[in-house]
């Protein structure tokens, strides 16, 4: 007796798109073991992390990750490169991003922000799965209590958030393009305002930077 099996193959050819490194940002500089996060890709079905002190990588074990960050630890201080790439269900590999960031020691002689990041600017919040978040990171060199405002270009604030006293040390939030009732912002330039307050200091550390939404 003959079985014939009726179906459908499907050839995947396509390989995922590059995928977007969040925090750290390339050529950042950090003061802890950086908690790496990535843009999650739909058709990811685990990614391969090679990283290193040398800039080649290719005698480096990859590590095999299924989700979309990986906390790095025992790493020394200095310069460590990285490499990612994603793989989908047929194998298909992604091109690799590749970046380095710096481990350093904190500097706590005085208060300030340092290593400021916003990335990625311009950022696309539209459900296309790219660039749908922004990432902003900095350092305290000493505890602070730290305010975040978006601005739009008519001097009005459409978002803001407290974070409260903060530790000294590396911190990261990120915003999503809506506004403090949930509602998206509209395509075009904002200002980001971060300010950092420590009693100790004669004034606050602000840092200003333009963001892009795109819909």
């Amino acid at each position: 007796e003959e079985t014939f099996v009726d179906g459908t193959l499907i050839i995947d050819n396509t390989p995922p798109k590059e995928p977007i490194m969040l925090y750290p940002k390339a050529g950042s500089t950090v003061t802890g073991q950086p908690n790496l996060a990535w843009e999650k890709l739909a058709d990811a079905v685990f990614y391969r992390l090679y990283l290193g002190e040398s800039e080649d990588l290719d005698e480096e074990t990859p590590i095999q990750i299924t989700a979309s960050e990986y906390q790095l630890k025992d790493l020394s201080q200095g310069r460590w490169y990285w490499r990612l790439v994603a793989v989908d269900w047929a194998g298909n590999e992604s091109e690799a991003a590749r970046g380095y960031f710096t481990i350093a020691d904190l500097d706590q002689s005085q208060f300030d922000v340092v290593g400021f990041q916003v990335g990625p600017n311009p950022f696309t919040p539209n459900k296309d799965g790219r660039r749908e978040k922004l990432v902003v990171a900095y350092t305290l060199r000493q505890p602070g209590k730290v305010r975040v405002s978006i601005i739009n270009l008519a001097g009005q604030p459409v978002y803001e958030q407290e974070f409260g006293q903060l530790p000294a040390g590396d911190h990261q939030f990120s915003w999503d393009g809506t506004d403090k009732n949930g509602n998206p912002v509209g395509t075009g330039a904002y200002i980001l305002r971060l300010v950092a307050k420590n009693p100790t200091s004669w004034g606050p550390a602000v840092k200003v930077q333009p963001v892009f939404v795109l819909r």
